[in-house]
């Protein structure tokens, strides 16, 4: 029986006083030490300098108070021209620290009464004047208000000058900057980049000022409404060359500078529809994606590029936007304000669902009503569905529109859709929203009438029911019917699109035992192809002629090798075996580079791979590096794979800004995903603070690593 203790009274009195008061001690050393921090996190602590290390007025975080407190700029002032000069110091210094150094002098006009000048600026040592961060002066002979006080802050990344007395509307001033920043290698603003030419390295300044990244170059008003004249000065020595998109004004050699004239343009891109702000992303980035095949056909119409997209950004959008997490093309201002969400814009939606939204709405109404609407009015053509009808009647085409519900794709009956299951299963999930049975007796075309549907229509059929399949609208065996033709299929299109869909059971099945059904029946598909380009290569000796057959060719030789096709192995084990004993002379055609270099090192063992990273190590052209750094991934080896993933911890071996890409290659490979898994793991914060704030590769790593993930086990993990 366990004892029993008993106290007096008194001495209960006494311990519940003691513990009341010690409580009370906790709380208020609790209450003082957050006040402190409060405080200490109001000071200025982002490249100020010293002698002006003045303390930004206290807000409540949660609330923005002050102008200094938003993420947006004020509307009391707008940029005319910059006049900036950069030096960048490409040896370290005696920190060890590469370091940049500039001045920047920016005219802005004054729309609205105000005594703040607010300019964005992030990590940048600013030289003082009389105290404070800058210099103020009128462009006219207005007065010109005194600077009462100047701070930086890091949360909004803002240099926020007072003034004593108020800018005058209507009138112009200029606010000249001094400042140092680091010339670091994490691929924002002005920052380093390295690389190894005969054995030395050999370092660049470069730059990446998208999306909120000018402001780490030199004080700006960051936002892309803010349009300016740019004037930028680099300084370097004369055994380095400095390179621009600009127009070169000229170099004065005396001192060793290159003068380059950047002038915004009224056009299209980023300029005649600059938007507002970043929630309209998708106006630049769709259009740039959309014009990129109009600019490729033109210049080749042969290849008939302008179906591409249909592979490219169609499908891929199609995808993407059936998932809980996607989002409207335009979102509303106040929902993309910091520049981690900024960031998050620059996304498939902004790109490729931009594109496929302005491909359908110019076949709708026809190339060139598209582009005569474009320069009809760019004020009223705001490219959505409450204003088409509108537009279309102010070009005279009322009969085309008869309604246009707003929220739903258009569907241009632009090529018949004969017999094919897609008409089927647009009248019925889109009209009368009824699912599909497995039992429903739809099939794919046969095969002596593949040449009724067109090719378009062939790949959109595959892709819809694979899509109809993983939403459970249609079963998978019915989805899986739609490629049984494919063994007599020739065309690229239809069979990219196949490939893309039986991708993901690929990916979901090539770790447990149905793999090698799913295998042999690819063998049996995709034999025929790679029969049918042998013939035509004259047993691989040739080129196919046509654009799209190139494409192809490609799928043939890559698929057949995955399945097991009989002669694949040995035809690239051939053609690498014979660039080994020869370096210097690459027998490989370069269409052929990335799928040969890949299988080739899958098949081989470590001679293979210390061929291809010796190879990879001496190449002088970007796009063969890329490559094999691409192909070294492809290993079947565990601890070769594990090295390689240590190696993009050292930029020596590979870049910084090539690290992502590459772990996400090795988690591609079946061999290689666990690893990657648990290597990204292993390093979770250097990753993430290396590539996780606002990068645009750092998404695509995660997703990469996880997209076999499929079991309950494997969420819990992530």
């Amino acid at each position: 029986m366990g004892k029993v203790y008993y106290i007096s009274k008194n001495v209960g009195l006494g311990m519940l006083v003691l513990t009341v008061c010690g409580l009370a001690t906790i709380i208020a050393l609790s209450v003082a030490y957050d006040k402190e921090k409060s405080k200490n996190q109001g000071n200025v602590g982002d490249g100020a300098s010293d002698s002006t290390s003045t303390t930004t007025p206290s807000t409540t975080p949660d609330t923005p108070k002050e102008p200094w407190d938003h993420y947006r700029l004020p509307d009391s002032l707008i940029p005319v021209s910059y006049n900036v000069t950069l030096w960048p110091r490409l040896k370290p210094n005696a920190e060890g620290l590469y370091i940049f150094t500039g001045r920047s002098t920016v005219i802005f006009k004054c729309v609205k009464e105000t005594d703040l000048i607010i300019i964005h600026s992030r990590k940048l040592n600013f030289t003082t004047f009389f105290g404070h961060h800058a210099k103020l002066s009128s462009q006219g002979e207005a007065p010109v208000p005194t600077i009462l006080n100047s701070w930086l802050v890091k949360k909004t990344e803002f240099l926020v000058i007072q003034l004593g007395s108020r800018l005058s509307a209507g009138v112009s001033y200029s606010l000249h900057t001094e400042f140092l920043g680091e010339l670091a290698d994490d691929l924002e603003g002005f920052y380093r980049s390295e690389y190894v030419e005969d054995g030395v390295k050999k370092v660049v300044a470069t730059s990446q000022m998208q999306a909120t990244y000018a402001r780490k170059s030199f004080p700006c008003f960051d936002e892309p409404a803010m349009k300016a004249v740019f004037s930028v000065t680099i300084i370097h020595s004369r055994d380095t060359v400095a390179l621009s998109n600009g127009k070169e004004k000229g170099s004065l050699d005396k001192q060793n500078h290159f003068s380059f004239f950047f002038q915004c343009k009224w056009k299209w891109f980023g300029n005649l529809v600059t938007l507002r702000w970043w929630n309209d992303l998708w106006l630049n980035e769709g259009f740039a994606s959309y014009v990129e095949y109009l600019g490729v056909d033109y210049a080749e119409p042969t290849w008939n590029i302008k179906d591409h997209i249909i592979l490219y950004d169609v499908q891929k959008v199609f995808a993407v936007d059936a998932l809980a997490f996607s989002h409207p093309l335009s979102r509303g201002e106040e929902e993309v304000n910091e520049p981690a969400q900024i960031s998050e814009m620059f996304n498939t939606i902004s790109y490729s669902k931009g594109a496929a939204v302005l491909r359908m709405l110019s076949e709708f109404l026809t190339e060139p009503v598209f582009a005569r609407g474009l320069g009809v009015s760019i004020s009223s053509l705001h490219l959505c569905c409450r204003n088409v009808c509108a537009t279309v009647s102010r070009l005279g085409i009322n009969d085309a529109v008869r309604e246009f519900p707003c929220g739903f794709w258009l569907l241009p009956r632009t090529q018949p859709l004969r017999h094919s299951l897609l008409s089927l299963l647009l009248l019925l999930t889109a009209r009368h929203k009824k699912s599909l049975s497995s039992s429903s007796q739809f099939r794919a075309p046969a095969p002596s009438r593949i040449s009724a549907v067109s090719i378009i229509n062939r790949a959109q059929i595959i892709d819809d029911a694979f899509n109809l399949a993983r939403a459970k609208i249609i079963s998978t065996t019915l989805a899986l019917r739609t490629t049984k033709y494919l063994s007599k299929e020739r065309d690229y299109i239809p069979w990219e699109s196949a490939l893309r869909n039986l991708n993901y059971y690929i990916l979901m099945f090539d770790r447990n035992e149905v793999y090698g059904v799913l295998q042999a029946y690819l063998k049996k598909q995709i034999q025929p192809l790679f029969e049918h380009f042998k013939t035509i290569t004259s047993n691989w000796t040739r080129v196919p002629t046509g654009h799209t057959d190139q494409y192809n060719q490609i799928n043939a030789i890559g698929i057949a090798c995955r399945a097991g096709v009989e002669g694949c192995r040995e035809l690239i084990k051939s053609w690498y075996r014979e660039w080994m004993k020869n370096p210097s002379r690459n027998p490989i055609h370069p269409n052929l580079k990335s799928t040969v270099y890949c299988y080739a090192i899958a098949f081989g063992g470590v001679a293979e791979w210390d061929f291809a990273w010796n190879m990879f190590k001496n190449a002088t052209l970007a796009s063969e590096a890329s490559r094999l750094r691409s192909a070294l991934a492809c290993s079947k080896i565990p601890w070769l794979l594990n090295r390689y993933l240590e190696y993009t911890l050292d930029p020596t071996k590979i870049r910084k800004q090539d690290a992502p890409s590459t772990i996400q290659n090795i988690a591609r490979n079946v061999v290689g995903m666990p690893l990657a898994w648990n290597f990204v793991n292993a390093r979770w914060s250097y990753i993430f603070q290396q590539y996780g704030k606002g990068s645009f590769s750092f998404s695509n790593l995660v997703s990469g690593i996880t997209q076999r993930f499929s079991t309950e086990y494997e969420l819990q993990e992530v």
